[in-house]
């Protein structure tokens, strides 16, 4: 703990040598001919007499900037701008209304036919503007193929969207939450010709006075409709067949109009998409748990997790895939004072997997080759509903609530053993807010969540063979209910005071009551049934200073927590919280974070015995302390050039948790008993994100993806315990030609995968790695026809087990009015059987996988825009 806190010491301590106030410099820049304004000059401010760059900015569309620096002593402006004479103008002291004239080149605008490029995005404040048009081809059909080549956007197959490295909480259409906390069913759906400007807002709330007191950043896209497409009911339709009985239909329809908008979007495929994953569930239930944040308040100190059900972390590797997808949402704004939102959003997956398996017990030094089929049936319900009321006087009232349900039932098999699972999972969620803002000088938030969670599985296992489950007595079949249900309520409340333009300072307290019970069902395994019951109380105070303006920003606080788990003795704790931020514009930064809180687990108060699948048992015997403090140390930089076209996104961490509890694996013939023992050293998991673009004068854009983590964690077998790690590299890198006139453009790039599983107790080593090269020619003629055909090049390996083949695939299109004729194939060279390599490391094995994934197809059809 000494080096924890010494952390946190160092971070004050770098905070106040630099608290002072930031020296504003504002202003306008305008042709000193025409007296018209200038856009997208560059203001460059220097330190004098030793000429260090202390800052810049770009002018907006009105010709103004601002900058701010932390220097009391003489600056000099350099101003420059494509067709006028650089201008300088020498300071003394801070401005507010400086007025710049810039002196037409003659001699440059004369004799040089100049070819400048056009900037990509400006800069206003907190918000960029994307001229997205710079970085698109024609080829792109819906938002998500926009946004996947904007800098500093990353797209993933889902939809989901981070641009600096952050999470996009919110799409916006027009400037209103349309789609609520599903922004993939508009990234996914949206034409690409709908859309007019795209535009980031770094620091949005949905009430506009809450924005100034607001330090923790919230992301936000907002998509504007062309006017062709405004408050018409558009949209399209399409329909798909083709080869190994494969097809796809889909209908999208919306209507954006001023006071109402609504949307409704079906689609039915067996083509391999995917539906909902843990991902989503966490983005979904993460949307939940920072509700009071979203309104001014704080975080919420215990993360219980809210306990995702193990389907939900489903994935491709299966061989065939059924998939259907429902959504329909309305906002109605009958004035500006009150909103109301409705959606319900639908998936349904029906899937069957066969996979051959080596697997190695290190346990019992036996190697065991065998073959798994899956049958799984998938479904997701979520409905929601909230207003958004502003009364008078600069206060507002926000209500939400959602339910969610989703059953599975599957079936497996593997060599003599057989299980069917049946699961399902309710969860009910009710939000509700009251912000008020005092003359722009006081904050008050007050929230209330309530949050329940039901999870009902039922779980049937057979063997040919005796399951050994108890050793004395020979069992084929055993059959279990497990019920496992969680309460939680949070109420918080905040009051924010602002002490100047720049300087906040901050009070909040909340109470948390979490209150969780497990039922286990009498089976052969366990003749009595257990129901436990455990609760958490948790009543916190908390200080914080904050500066939100400036180059130098941060916030720094602690909270004082008291602890009740009810069989535990009651503890009082501190939790400091630290962040330090240098921005030097709102498009470059660098910050440096420290937060502390606990985590919670949901299940191990309880006693009694559980069937996990075919092989183990987890023996619960009701442990009393639950909760295990947490720590997560971040480090984040983003940059951004215009002139250079050059964009860097950067994002390294470390989290700790002290002494979580692991399962020990001891086993007996053909079982595995697994019992709860507490580590003794902290489980680790550090990160990096990296995400660069690069625009040449010549048409080339370079693209650069990687993610690095590697977890430190501890594992035990027959009570003994195994440091392991386990590290992961994915990277992607490419480069794209876009040349206007051209009718041919390429993609070349190369996707890298590897991971490796070391296991301590042992000394084994599990490695894998994986290579993707593949071309992409592709050739389009904008609102006519696009044709794009990528060859791969794919490498899989695992110890000596090894896969190397190259495919090909094809996307075309060919656009007459208001139809579209489309053609879209996949492994096109492996129509009949298609296998990639997975591994995995649990339990007390390691094993190698070939998974059969969805052999090629190739449809065709037509869509119809309405």
């Amino acid at each position: 703990m000494r080096y924890k806190f010494l952390l946190f010491l160092w971070l004050l301590n770098v905070v106040v040598p630099y608290i002072a106030e930031c020296r504003p410099v504002k202003g306008i820049v305008k042709d000193a001919s025409t007296d018209s304004n200038i856009s997208f000059a560059n203001v460059m401010a220097y330190a004098l007499p030793d000429s260090t760059l202390l800052g810049f900015a770009v002018t907006d569309d009105e010709g103004l900037f601002s900058l701010a620096t932390s220097e009391d002593g003489r600056l000099l402006l350099k101003v420059s701008c494509l067709g006028y004479k650089t201008a300088e103008v020498e300071l003394s002291s801070a401005h507010d209304s400086l007025c710049i004239s810039m002196q037409p080149d003659a001699v440059l605008l004369k004799n040089v036919v100049v070819k400048g490029r056009m900037p990509g995005f400006k800069v206003r404040g907190d918000t960029i503007d994307y001229n997205y048009q710079k970085y698109t081809d024609g080829s792109e059909k819906v938002l998500k193929d926009i946004l996947m080549k904007l800098p500093g956007m990353d797209v993933n197959d889902k939809g989901q969207v981070t641009a600096n490295g952050e999470a996009v909480k919110k799409i916006l259409i027009n400037g209103q939450d349309f789609f609520g906390d599903h922004n993939e069913q508009v990234t996914n759906n949206l034409p690409s010709d709908y859309v007019d400007k795209i535009q980031l807002r770094k620091n949005y709330s949905e009430y506009s006075f809450v924005e100034g007191f607001k330090t923790r950043k919230t992301t936000a896209l907002n998509v504007t409709i062309d006017s062709l497409h405004s408050g018409n009911v558009t949209g399209n339709a399409e329909v798909l067949g083709g080869y190994r009985d494969k097809y796809r239909g889909a209908m999208n329809l919306f209507s954006f109009g001023e006071k109402v908008m609504w949307g409704i979007n079906t689609k039915l495929f067996n083509t391999g998409e995917e539906m909902m994953t843990l991902v989503d569930y966490v983005k979904l239930m993460g949307s939940i748990k920072d509700y009071a944040k979203a309104v001014g308040g704080s975080d919420k100190i215990i993360d219980n997790g809210y306990s995702p059900v193990s389907y939900i972390d489903n994935n491709i590797n299966t061989y065939q895939r059924t998939n259907g997808m429902a959504s329909a949402n309305i906002a109605w704004n009958p004035s500006n004072r009150f909103k109301i939102n409705a959606y319900y959003l639908f998936n349904h997956e029906q899937s069957k997997g066969q996979y051959d398996i080596t697997r190695s017990y290190w346990t019992r030094n036996t190697i065991e080759t065998m073959s798994q089929s899956t049958d799984a049936k998938r479904n997701f319900h979520h409905v929601g509903v909230s207003t958004k009321s502003v009364m008078a006087s600069n206060a507002a009232l926000d209500w939400k609530f959602t339910v969610t349900a989703m059953p599975q039932t599957s079936q497996n098999w593997l060599g003599v053993y057989s299980w069917d699972e049946k699961t399902d999972v309710w969860n009910f969620s009710h939000n509700l807010a009251f912000v008020k803002n005092w003359n722009n000088r006081n904050l008050l938030s007050v929230s209330s969540q309530l949050v329940y969670n039901n999870i009902h599985r039922t779980i049937d296992v057979e063997s040919a063979d005796s399951l050994l489950y108890v050793p004395e007595l020979q069992i084929h079949s055993v059959s279990q209910r497990q019920r496992i249900t969680l309460l939680d309520h949070h109420l918080a409340a905040s009051w924010t005071h602002r002490l100047s333009k720049a300087w906040l300072f901050k009070m909040n307290t909340a109470w948390n009551a979490i209150h969780s019970t497990m039922l286990v069902t009498p089976s052969s395994i366990q003749p009595i049934a257990k129901k436990d019951k455990e609760t958490t109380r948790l009543y916190s105070y908390g200080l914080s200073i904050q500066k939100n303006k400036g180059l130098l920003r941060f916030d720094a606080g602690f909270d004082l927590a008291y602890l009740n788990q009810g069989c535990t003795d009651d503890k009082v704790v501190v939790l400091p919280n630290a962040s330090i931020e240098l921005a030097f514009s709102s498009i470059n930064s660098l910050m440096l974070s420290y937060t502390t809180g606990y985590k919670r687990d949901d299940s191990y108060f309880a006693r009694g015995t559980v069937i996990n699948d075919y092989r183990q048992l987890t023996v619960y015997d009701g442990k009393e302390n639950l909760m295990h403090k947490h720590h997560n140390l971040t480090l984040s930089s983003h940059y951004f050039n215009v002139l250079s076209d050059f964009s860097w996104i950067m994002d390294a961490g470390c989290s700790f948790t002290e002494n979580p509890y692991i399962f020990s694996n001891d086993g007996f013939g053909n079982t595995i008993y697994a019992s709860l023992i507490q580590t003794n050293r902290d489980q680790v998991l550090q990160h990096i994100y990296i995400n660069v673009k690069k625009g040449f004068r010549f048409p080339i854009t370079l693209s650069l993806k990687s993610t690095m983590s590697n977890s430190l964690y501890q594992s035990a077998y027959f009570q003994k315990i195994s440091n392991n790690r386990h590290s992961e590299v994915d990277s992607e890198v490419s480069i794209t030609s876009k040349f206007k006139r051209a009718l041919l453009n390429m993609e070349v790039g190369c996707r890298f995968s590897f991971q490796q599983s070391k296991i301590g107790l042992t000394s084994s080593v599990l490695n894998f790695r994986s290579y993707e090269t593949y071309v992409r020619p592709f050739l389009v003629k904008k609102g006519k026809w696009d044709v794009s055909l990528p060859i791969i090049y794919i490498h899989d390996q695992s110890g000596a087990q090894h896969f190397s083949y190259f495919d090909c695939a094809i996307l075309a299109s060919y656009t007459k009015g208001r139809w579209t004729f489309f053609a879209d194939g996949k492994n096109l060279l492996h129509t009949k059987c298609f296998e990639r390599i997975t591994v995995d490391a649990e339990h007390d094995y390691m094993e190698t996988v070939v998974d059969k994934r969805l052999p090629g197809y190739i449809v065709v059809g037509l869509k119809k825009m309405f």
